[in-house]
């Protein structure tokens, strides 16, 4: 457990360093941090049923790949490879949140990933747990986990993944949105 602790603390700090390494002024040139978008953000007028069902159809496809990605050899380390990425990631945007809008930015860090966050990782979690995972008894391989498993057992596995990355995204679309748009608008004041 302490080495996944560290593990975890030393993507983190790698998602950091590759924030100050490139820059602040890299980091707020382009995409979401950018003032400019910042800016139009705020101003701007949002469709809530156009960005549920964009951020569906983009979180529907990570999650696909996950799943996929459970059915070949690289399920063995999905689950590190899964918590390195969201460490780096969170990492990196936390810093390049914080040099973009000082302390200020982990305001908006935390905006950006909660309510839904809690939702997604709840999913992913769910997913790893359904992973195809062979064990190792005697002299060869036992059947799969996956195939001693009843069907509706994934079936409601599966159902509850479904469920919770479609709420996520509702979260996202909405309370998320409204939630961040206020933070935004307040530190533009």
């Amino acid at each position: 457990m302490k080495k996944q602790i560290l593990f975890i603390a030393i993507c983190f700090l790698s998602g950091v360093a590759s924030a100050q390494l490139f820059g602040a002024k890299f980091l707020t040139t382009y995409g979401f941090l950018n003032s400019y978008h910042i800016r139009a953000f705020v101003m701007g007028k949002t469709e809530y049923m156009q960005m549920f069902w964009n951020i569906l159809w983009e979180r529907a496809k990570e999650y696909l790949f996950l799943a996929l990605l459970g059915f070949t050899p690289v399920r063995k380390v999905l689950p590190q490879f899964i918590k390195s990425v969201l460490a780096y990631t969170f990492g990196l945007f936390l810093w390049a949140c914080v040099m973009n809008m000082g302390l200020y930015g982990i305001v908006v860090c935390v905006c950006c990933i909660f309510p839904q966050g809690i939702l997604y990782l709840t999913a992913i979690v769910l997913l790893i747990k359904l992973e195809v995972q062979p064990r190792y008894v005697g002299a060869g391989y036992e059947k799969s986990s996956w195939l001693r498993t009843s069907v509706t057992t994934h079936f409601f596995t599966i159902l509850t993944i479904v469920i919770l990355v479609i709420m996520g995204a509702l979260l996202e679309a909405l309370a998320g949105n409204v939630l961040l748009h206020m933070v935004l608008k307040q530190l533009l004041k």
